[in-house]
């Protein structure tokens, strides 16, 4: 597979991660984080591998991942979910802090890991903060607005 893009990888920066964790310390109702390029999690990898290497494309990732994670550490116990989605892929997983993570697919081609056309159907409850899913899957018959 080429690419065309030689990167698209995000940044949050500094700016964005000092006002996520003033938010994050204010804020006492439970949190839901929505960001467009993926989190990388402990355990779990993320996107394509490559055929030679098995090794995830270093493309589409997020910069400065590190310091998302060291800046949502303190506040773990708030925070009901994660939510971002740039490769086409859908999964859902639980950190071991408890914390949920969706990624969605895309919302106009297959899903690259199913094939599957998806989207997740959330619902919060919003004095605990749980987050139950699932998956809603496309009209097969593509009807078109208006």
């Amino acid at each position: 597979t080429q690419h065309f893009a030689k990167s698209a990888n995000g940044r949050i920066g500094k700016k964005q991660l000092a006002r996520l964790r003033s938010i994050l310390e204010r804020e006492k109702s439970p949190i839901i984080i929505v960001l467009h390029h993926h989190v990388a999690m402990p355990g779990y990898r993320i996107g394509k591998k490559s055929k030679r290497n098995r090794k995830p494309l270093p493309i589409m990732n997020l910069v400065d991942v590190k310091e998302f994670w060291e800046a949502i550490a303190p506040f773990e116990k708030k925070i009901s979910a994660i939510l971002n989605g740039h490769r086409h892929t859908g999964y859902e997983t639980s950190l071991q802090s408890g914390i949920k993570v969706f990624s969605s697919p895309s919302s106009t081609l297959k899903c690259e890991d199913s094939g599957e056309e998806f989207y997740w159907h959330l619902e919060v409850d919003e004095s605990s903060g749980n987050v139950n899913a699932r998956k809603e899957l496309f009209s097969s018959d593509k009807e078109s607005a208006g």
